[in-house]
């Protein structure tokens, strides 16, 4: 079972490859945090440009402490990505 979370959606409606730039750098991030994701993006039904990064993670055969922290460690990625501080 996966669970897909949008995180960041443009308010004007422009596409383009800003968000699978995000998503890269978010996807990167995370790994280098010790946590696995699979891009949105490689789920998407149409050919149409992305507008909005989403990611899913597995989580049906994770013990709760485990996700705890993988979804920590997947938080820090997005502060450190989009600099939130």
């Amino acid at each position: 079972m996966k669970h897909a979370a949008c995180i960041l959606e443009t308010v004007s409606g422009e596409i383009g490859l800003l968000h699978l730039d995000i998503e890269d750098e978010i996807a990167i991030a995370a790994k280098e945090n010790g946590v696995l994701v699979s891009k949105g993006s490689w789920f998407a039904v149409s050919n149409t440009k992305p507008t909005s990064v989403c990611f899913r993670m597995t989580f049906a055969a994770a013990p709760q402490d485990a996700l705890d922290v993988a979804v920590a460690r997947f938080g820090n990625a997005l502060l450190r990505v989009l600099e939130i501080k």
